[in-house]
């Protein structure tokens, strides 16, 4: 449970580290990870980016943003 007012230190009067963050967190990587095994369980290979510190990182990820060029929308 979080405390009054969300946060779970204090720095002085003001409070910080707030643990609504974390549970957003914590549930998004958890949908993805449910969608990601459910694309798998049903045969198919998830569009999700590869880090581009690993080999072949940066074409995977030019090869998806070319397949899905006209869903990207990125702000200005």
């Amino acid at each position: 449970t979080a405390p009054y007012g969300d946060a779970v230190l204090g720095a002085g009067d003001t409070p910080v580290c707030a643990v609504s963050s974390i549970t957003a967190a914590l549930l998004a990587q958890m949908i993805v990870a449910e969608v990601v095994r459910t694309m798998r369980a049903a045969g198919e290979t998830p569009p999700v980016y590869l880090s581009a510190n690993v080999p072949g990182g940066d074409a995977h990820n030019d090869a998806l943003e070319a397949r899905y060029a006209g869903r990207i929308r990125r702000p200005a």
